[in-house]
């Protein structure tokens, strides 16, 4: 059986890497379940997004500094690479402690 590896997604002048595709969709589909299950509790809107925010911007920052303190000497020798998200390097870990 043939293992077919799609990294990325070419569309047009737009590249999609799919671990962060995937990982968008799962966020959409966690917040659009809580949400609903937040307005049958009676919680505000404003509320339930400024919650689903913190988690978001929580779950990036953590993924990004559990990979700085996985590899510390490639980001003591250049910190400004730190804020370089695009460049990849989350952790999974880093995420759930984040959030």
């Amino acid at each position: 059986m043939p293992y077919f590896s799609y990294a990325q997604i070419h569309l047009g002048p737009i590249t999609l890497y799919t671990w962060g595709l995937f990982i968008g969709l799962a966020f959409l589909a966690g917040y659009g379940y809580f949400f609903k299950e937040a307005k049958k509790q009676g919680m505000e809107e404003n509320k339930i997004l400024g919650l689903a925010l913190t988690l978001f911007f929580g779950a990036i920052i953590g993924s990004r500094l559990g990979y700085v303190a996985q590899f510390p000497a490639r980001y003591f020798s250049s910190p400004g690479e730190i804020f370089e998200f695009t460049a990849g390097g989350l952790t999974f870990y880093g995420g759930l402690l984040g959030a």
